[in-house]
């Protein structure tokens, strides 16, 4: 029977062994693996929602998706691809663009307008997407008095599935929601220059091929 000490030791030996495995596994990547990063919300309500088709289509090339806010380098690190939001030029990457941004005001279907006493929702990592809206679209009506400002555009979006208040949305994201009832638009779409793109380093070549076939998937998904 073990003492006291030596049970104590086989714990805290048990907990080190953990934490080394679980640092070390995912430098241990598959063969047929292709790691992407991109940043949450995309990731969240756009790109994880089709991975059924992507494994139909390619079963044999596993994906692996990390989520950062910072821009990576896929010179240096062992990411093969990114998707990013911006104009499309990044020095010495290829950038294939996969959907413009659009901003759509958006809330619950018992929400009925956006007039100057609703509540818009404001996602702080997007704090100028309301007043870009505003301006495009030409609304005459004062802009509403009362807000609520949320982190991340995902933390919008649940606040507006609550019923909290209105958020301006790109439609790519809120699409689903209006088609299934849950959300309805309350104005008009407005184009933006910035979109979202694949965004890949060409000189590194163990998983071109893979990256290719990755690109044209994203691509006719989002041409869907």
């Amino acid at each position: 029977m073990l003492t006291e000490d030596a049970q104590a030791l086989l714990m805290v030996m048990g907990d080190a062994l953990d934490r080394i495995e679980a640092a070390v596994a995912p430098l241990h990547r598959q063969r047929k693996q292709l790691r992407i990063s991109t940043v949450a919300t995309f990731a969240s309500h756009w790109l994880i929602p089709r991975l059924a088709d992507w494994q139909r289509e390619h079963p044999n090339i596993e994906l692996s998706i990390s989520t950062t806010t910072r821009v990576v380098d896929l010179t240096a690190e062992d990411i093969d691809c990114a998707i990013r939001y911006g104009q499309g030029e990044w020095k010495g990457l290829k950038a294939t663009l996969l959907f413009r941004e659009t901003l759509l005001p958006v809330a619950r279907p018992d929400i009925g307008s956006l007039s100057a006493g609703s509540t818009i929702i404001r996602a702080r990592s997007r704090f100028r997407d309301w007043n870009r809206w505003w301006l495009a679209s030409s609304t005459s009506d004062d802009p509403p008095n009362g807000s609520m400002i949320v982190e991340t555009r995902a933390q919008a979006i649940d606040a507006v599935l609550a019923g909290a208040g209105i958020a301006v949305m790109d439609e790519a994201y809120v699409e689903p929601h209006i088609a299934a009832g849950r959300l309805h638009a309350l104005g008009v779409t407005v184009s933006l220059p910035e979109g979202y793109y694949l965004v890949a380093n060409e000189t590194r070549q163990p998983r071109s091929e893979a990256v290719r076939l990755l690109t044209s998937w994203l691509v006719s998904q989002a041409q869907r």
